[in-house]
Parts: structure tokens; sequence; C-alpha cells
């Protein structure tokens, strides 16, 4: 067969998904080779990031596949996909990144399960959905996931996989469990001794531990370990841990009482001291210079002719050299102002959303609803067979140790089964309050910033925005993801659909300049 077009393939797959749904890298490479074949494609490449997540944009086959994309003499009309949520999860970095990047060397993505259809308005409105469609399953996933790892912690079970240094998992018929390391926890007991005595900080008892042969990972006790069980994790040594900023009871055993606990807490407060601002600059830390990418440094001025203080940013000279990027505090505010407004929403902007919104999770509810089928009747199952099991026992026809390992086995699918009907219960309604605190937050912000105290704005700032830039006389705030993807999902008056708000200060009197 004479082939008269060129295609590179891109594979992926992540971990849980081969193990859930068989994505496999061969099942995949297959149909996207009888693709091209049937189309007349001549394969060349083949990128594969396989173990890796489609809402990271850092894989490097497709990063390295997009550099190749750009180059002069890279010759390929289409790169083939077994499915469009391989290259992407993100619609951010797809409309971003990867979808200018093709368009603009002519390149098609195609794929070999969903239609190609782009020479008209409903198939790239296909397309789109295809994008949109997989971000909304992988935001599904990560709160399911989320709410399961809640439920556990709600029983008692510590929801990370490592525990803290002088614990360890094992499997105790068939089920992971947290217990003491017999090995260092005699270790973590003498850090507490030692500090509680007052007489050590952190290196000093970390050194002292290396002394004493105090190990982990192979490496010598350092301050940065004595640190983490001193701070980080001391409540989980009292038999409690935290998850979420909420505080559970485990079901591990202690090796720290209650009394130490508050005394180790009560000499850390003693020790810790706070440096005293002098002043509490609003902006600090947020604007940077792109020609050095360092932050712009707040200072307080006084006016000329006694006119009072004004405060401005300016880049750090020594470390730019010749720059001259200065801006007032004032500027700043104004720009700040501009993108809250865009992102508020009007009533009937709001409803129509909640209205869009609610489809949805009619859409999520109807899979749900299958998916909570499929485990009331592997749970029937289990019970009948437990029940069966226990019969079986007391007629002899096992023996009492195959009764417990199958019985340790099937109650263990039965509490992951369990697991998964409780977060899938929750899920739509985790989404609709989400949803709702989101547009809520839409509504009057630029009003609501100007009423809370600076502190309050610095955390709402951080939670919207991402980056401030000051480049040629324009400062430019970029508006996070998740409000970006709000923007998209709604259609609003007052601004641009880029998600980035720009204020030009060259016209205007109040820009100080040296």
């Amino acid at each position: 067969m004479k082939f008269y077009k060129k295609a590179d393939l891109y594979l992926r797959v992540s971990t849980s998904e081969q193990a859930k749904h068989g994505f496999s890298i061969d099942m995949q490479e297959n149909q996207n080779r009888l693709f091209a074949n049937k189309m007349g494609f001549e394969v060349k490449n083949v990128y594969i990031d396989d173990g890796y997540s489609g809402k990271s944009i850092n894989r490097p086959k497709l990063n390295e596949l997009l550099k190749n994309i750009k180059k002069r003499n890279y010759e390929i009309d289409a790169v083939i996909v077994w499915r469009c949520d391989r290259l992407s999860r993100n619609t951010d970095y797809y409309y971003g990144v990867i979808k200018p990047t093709f368009e603009k060397h002519g390149i098609q993505i195609l794929s070999a399960t969903e239609p190609n259809d782009m020479d008209n308005p409903y198939g790239r409105y296909m397309r789109n959905n295809q994008i949109n469609n997989a971000e909304l399953e992988s935001g599904l996933i990560s709160i399911r996931t989320i709410e399961n790892l809640k439920e556990k912690a709600r029983q008692g079970d510590y929801p990370s996989s490592i525990p803290p240094v002088g614990y360890k998992r094992e499997r105790v018929n068939g089920k992971s469990i947290v217990v003491i390391d017999e090995e260092k926890a005699p270790y973590v007991e003498r850090i507490f001794c030692y500090y509680i005595t007052g007489f050590y900080s952190f290196k000093s008892l970390a050194d002292k531990m290396s002394e004493e042969g105090f190990t982990h990972h192979g490496k010598k006790c350092t301050k940065k370990l004595i640190e983490n069980i001193l701070c980080n994790n001391l409540l989980f040594y009292t038999g409690k841990f935290k998850y979420m900023d909420k505080e559970y009871q485990g079901n591990h055993k202690p090796i720290l009482t209650f009394e130490a606990y508050k005394e180790i807490q009560q000499i850390k407060k003693e020790r810790s001291t706070t440096q005293k601002q002098v002043h509490n600059f609003l902006y600090k830390g947020m604007i940077k210079c792109p020609k050095s990418g360092n932050v712009l440094i707040p200072e307080k001025q006084s006016g000329q002719n006694k006119s009072g203080e004004y405060i401005y940013y300016r880049c750090q000279r020594h470390k730019c050299k010749g720059c001259k990027r200065i801006i007032k505090e004032e500027i700043i505010t104004e720009t700040v102002l501009d993108t809250l407004k865009s992102i508020q929403l009007t009533p009937a902007q709001i409803a129509d959303a909640k209205e869009d919104f609610k489809t949805l999770l009619h859409i999520q509810s109807d899979m749900d609803d299958k998916r909570k089928l499929q485990i009331e009747t592997q749970s029937k199952k289990l019970k009948n067979r437990l029940n069966q099991l226990y019969e079986d026992k007391l007629d002899g026809i096992i023996s009492p140790e195959v009764y417990m390992q199958k019985k340790a086995e099937w109650e263990n699918q039965l509490d992951d089964l369990t697991l998964q009907y409780t977060a899938l219960m929750k899920t739509n309604r985790e989404l609709t309050r989400r949803m709702d605190k989101l547009l809520e937050l839409c509504e009057s912000l630029s009003e609501r910033y100007l009423e809370l105290p600076d502190e309050k704005k610095r955390q709402l700032l951080k939670i919207i925005c991402s980056n401030f830039f000051y480049s040629d006389s324009k400062l430019s705030i970029n508006v996070k993801s998740a409000f970006a993807a709000l923007f998209k999902f709604v259609i609003f008056e007052n601004g641009s659909s880029g998600g980035t708000r720009t204020y030009n200060p060259s016209v205007n009197s109040r820009m100080l300049c040296h």
C-alpha cells in the first residue's frame, strides 16, 4: 500500500487506568495503527508516556512531541491518539498549548475511536466536548478519591500510604494497617524525652540522635527529620491524626502521652520568636519583574510638601541591573479590582450556570446509579458467600484456617465496595456544594474585597490569581485555571475571555517613574 500522508502516534496510560479499565499501551498502539492504515497514514514515530496522568503537563514524551512539531524539518500531517483524553485531561493546557501548537504547524489531531470531522462547527463542538468531558471525568475521580480517603479517616485508618517515622505498614488478614516500628520507635521516644528537658534545639537534638545511631532511609538523623517528628507529625504519635484540617482518632497505638504532647507544644511556643513587621504591605511577594524573575520590593515613602506617605513596589536593581520598573500601590489595586469585577456574574448568568450544571449532574447521576447497582449486586453476592462460608465451617466442609483466610479476603472486598458506594453517594452533593461556593464567590466580589482586612485580601488574591507581572508599563494579572474554567462555562459581559487583566499606567498621572 502506498502512503501519501505521515502521522505520529501518541500513547499514554496511568497505572490506575491500566489496572481498572485495561487501557494498555499495546491495545492503544494496535488500534492506532489500524486506524492509521485505514486512513492512509504512514506511521513515523511513536511517543509513549507510561504511568503519567492526563492532568499533568510534565510528560516527557508529550513535551518531546511538541518540541519536534516546532522544528522546521519535522514533516507529519497528523498525530493519532486512541482517545482525545490521552493528550490531555486539562482544558487550560489543551486550549492554551496543545491545540495552538498543532494548528500553527498544520497538524491534525485524530482519534482512533472518536469522531474527527473538524470541517464544520458541529465537529469542532464535539471535539471540544471530548476534551471538556475528559477534564470533568478527571475532576470526578479526584472528588471520589478524596471522599474515599475521608471515609477511611473517619474509620480511623490513616489515609497516607507512608506513616510517620516510628510506624510502618503491615498486612494483617489481607488488610494494610499502621503498626509501631519496633526498630525506630525507641529512638522517637528518646527524641521526645530529650526535647522535654529543654536543653536541645532541633539541630543539637539531630546531632545527639545521630551519635546514638538513629538513621532513616540509610541516612543520619537530620534537623529536618527532627522538625517533622516534633512539628509536622507530633499529633500522630498520640494516636490521632489530621486529614484535610480535621482531627480523627486513629486505629494505631500511641507512643506519646497527651501530657507529654502538651508539654512539647508549650516548649515550642516559648521558643518561637515572631518577628514584628513594621509595615504590612498588601502585595508583598506577589508582583514579579519579567526580566529577572524577582519579586518587586515594597517601600514606603513620604510625599512631597508633606503630602503624606505612599507605598510603591520596585524591582531589585542590584539583582536586575539597570531596571527602572516601579509602580504605586494604588495602580495595583485598580488592576486587582478590574480583575475581580471580570469574575463577577449577574444573577441571570448565575442562574444559567446552575441550570447547565444541573444537566451535567443528571448525566453523572445516571452513571453513578448504574455503578451503585453493580456495587449492590456484588455486595449481596459477597454477603451470601460469607453466610455459606460460615455454614461450610460449621458442617466441617472446610477447615478453620481456610474459613479465616476466605472470610478476611471477602470482608476486605466488602469494605472496599462500601467505601466506593459511600463516595458515590456524596459525589453530586460535593460537586453542588463546590459550585455553589464558587458562584457565591463570584457575586459582588470586588465590593466584598474592599471590605476585607489586608490579610484576608492577600488570602483571596492567592486563591484567585496565579501571577502578577509588571512589564512594558503594564501590570498583568493571571486568573487561576479554576476561575478561567468558570469563564468558559458561562457567558460574561465585562472582560476578555483569556483570564488576564492588564492596566497601562503610562497614561495615568499617578504612575511614578524614575
